[in-house]
């Protein structure tokens, strides 16, 4: 079957699965997100951990993400979510599980803000009920410092943790 996006998915399945098998079984928190492109590989793993395959078929691992970011993006898969999760047993159910935060400059010329609209609509049409959309009026196509701190503080009451660093 021809890939919607050609063998850049498949590849991509493939290393996703070296870096879970690389975290083995150790007790971590797995947080899948990007910005620009990266939000779109972001999005991409979060239709596959709903729908509990990757697009070429071959099933997902079966793992705990806890969040899933997507900053100045789009999401790939969009047109055919809403069909892939009803075809899916649990998947819905599945979906109810993950936060989701969305970050992006309403300036942004590189990717439209209403890219971020979309993606967020089309997760909760699936059943993602814990998503936060943070639009910031200026910053461009960047993660503005405003951004990122909004990004630590929802992460820390979503992950439970004391605190996150940015790395300078």
């Amino acid at each position: 079957m021809r890939m919607p996006f050609g063998d850049s998915f498949i590849i991509f399945d493939t290393s996703f699965l070296s870096c879970i098998e690389a975290v083995g079984e150790k007790k971590v928190k797995l947080v899948v997100g990007g910005f620009s492109q990266g939000c779109a590989t972001a999005l991409y793993i979060t239709k596959c951990l709903i729908v509990g395959k990757y697009s070429s078929g071959k099933p997902f691992p079966d793992l705990k993400v806890n969040a899933i970011i997507g900053l100045g993006g789009w999401m790939p898969t969009i047109k055919t979510l809403e069909d892939e999760v009803k075809a899916v047993p649990n998947a819905e159910q599945r979906a109810q599980e993950i936060p989701i935060f969305f970050g992006h400059c309403e300036d942004d010329n590189v990717m439209p803000v209403r890219q971020s609209h979309s993606a967020a609509s089309a997760f909760r049409d699936v059943g993602v009920k814990d998503i936060t959309v943070q639009l910031y009026p200026e910053g461009g196509h960047v993660c503005i410092p405003e951004e990122a701190e909004d990004l630590c503080a929802w992460m820390v009451t979503k992950l439970g943790l004391d605190h996150v660093h940015i790395p300078e």
